[in-house]
């Protein structure tokens, strides 16, 4: 019997709420998104929160697709400092010029794989 088999000790999930009190596992990446590109940053575990920074104005989604749709978007001023507090698997960012886009983030022991897909069908979405 495996410790994923045993029922006394589920693993955590993302309605887990210890979870998201304690302090977030760190996680920072920086990447370049091309002009009129799409670049997606993937997180093995649900992020507790998330602090984006850009040199260029972004747009930020959170469609699994990675896709920007319509109007539903958050968008980031270059050379400011954005912090969430949400739980997401992945982020999807599209600039008009090319942009630094750097994330530091908080991860939870909730694995990515246990969170539902973040597509607009499933009602995630930013208005």
């Amino acid at each position: 019997m495996s410790i994923e088999d045993n029922h006394r000790w589920p693993r955590p999930n993302h309605n887990y709420v210890p979870e998201y009190q304690m302090s977030g596992i760190p996680y920072a990446e920086t990447k370049v998104c091309a002009k009129d590109a799409t670049i997606s940053f993937n997180f093995d575990y649900v992020t507790r929160w998330i602090i984006i920074s850009t040199d260029k104005d972004i747009k930020l989604g959170f469609n699994h697709d990675n896709t920007i749709h319509g109007t539903y978007y958050f968008n980031i001023i270059a050379g400011t400092t954005e912090r969430f507090e949400l739980k997401c698997k992945k982020i999807v960012v599209t600039s008009t010029a090319e942009a630094n886009v750097s994330v530091l983030a908080g991860f939870t022991n909730v694995l990515a794989s246990t969170f539902p897909n973040q597509t607009l069908d499933n009602g995630f979405k930013v208005q």
